[in-house]
This record gives structure tokens, C-alpha cells and sequence, in this order.
């Protein structure tokens, strides 16, 4: 964890969304992304602009599959060779 510096304000949700130039929904959303750098107040997000800034210019993989997709299963649509059968008959 960075030095935060005493004179650094925590944003909360709405100072995040005018900050990103993002909508409120989307700044609670990443409140609740856990890769995401927030911390609680009671039940309230807040955001140190420095670990927001610092998370932002980290180098991201393009091809990388998202933490969200993994936990899902894929619908597998059977035997692809035995379905092309089926349309051309």
C-alpha cells in the first residue's frame, strides 16, 4: 500500500464518478470490484485519488480473461461435426 499524504482527501462515490467522468452506478460497482482500490466507511465506498490514479496506469493484460467470466460456465452446444450433418440433411 502507497504513503498516503496527510493533505490527500478520500473521494466518495460521487467525487469518484466526477473524477473518472463516470455515472454513480459504475463508481459503486467498482467499490465492490475487490481488485478495485476502495475501502469502507460503515456501509459507504471511499477512494484515495492516489491508489485510484496509481491502479489505473497499471499495465493490463488485453487478452486476459476477466475474473468475472471464469466463474461462469459455458453452454456447450454439443458435437459441432454431428450438427453440421444435421442441417445439411
Amino acid at each position: 500500500m502507497e504513503d498516503i499524504s496527510i493533505s490527500e482527501r478520500a473521494l466518495d462515490v460521487h467525487g469518484l464518478a466526477s473524477w473518472l467522468g463516470i455515472s454513480t452506478d459504475k463508481a459503486y460497482q467498482l467499490g465492490n470490484d475487490p481488485l478495485f482500490p476502495s475501502f469502507r466507511v460503515g456501509n459507504r465506498h471511499r477512494f484515495w485519488p492516489s491508489e485510484v490514479k496509481a491502479w489505473t496506469q497499471q499495465p493490463r493484460d488485453a487478452w486476459k480473461q476477466s475474473a468475472r467470466s471464469l466463474g461462469r460456465k459455458r453452454k456447450r452446444d454439443g458435437d459441432a461435426p454431428s450438427q453440421l450433418r444435421r442441417m445439411r440433411s
